[in-house]
């Protein structure tokens, strides 16, 4: 599936920490894994493709007028399939920003 936000886009987002901002949850599950924020964004540059995409859906909560895009990779430092969230906000004062919602296990695939 092709997701809204262009992974060209999301990849050069990802390869700037300046912007991309990370929510608390997926903070936590990184650390609960022993992994930190540059291991994930290394996944999204590296690892994540339109083949992960498997929805994309307009973001219901915290900014409006985006779309998320939903994936589901193997990460081999999990040892699983994890489910990432994610959505390009174009309303800031510092540019488009990637913002990451959502990175656990897909317990579709438990």
């Amino acid at each position: 599936m092709q997701p809204a936000n262009p992974l060209l886009l999301v990849r050069q987002l990802a390869a700037d920490v300046s912007k991309v901002v990370m929510f608390q949850p997926v903070l936590e599950e990184l650390r609960r894994r022993g992994m930190d924020s540059d291991d994930l964004l290394d996944i999204v540059v590296s690892d994540v493709a339109d083949i992960h995409c498997f929805a994309s859906k307009e973001t219901l909560k915290y900014y409006p007028r985006t779309t998320s895009d939903y994936y589901s990779i193997w990460v081999e430092e999990c040892g699983c399939r994890m489910f990432l969230k994610l959505l390009v906000d174009h309303a800031t004062g510092r540019g488009q920003l990637l913002v990451i919602t959502s990175f656990k296990k897909d317990d579709r695939y438990a």
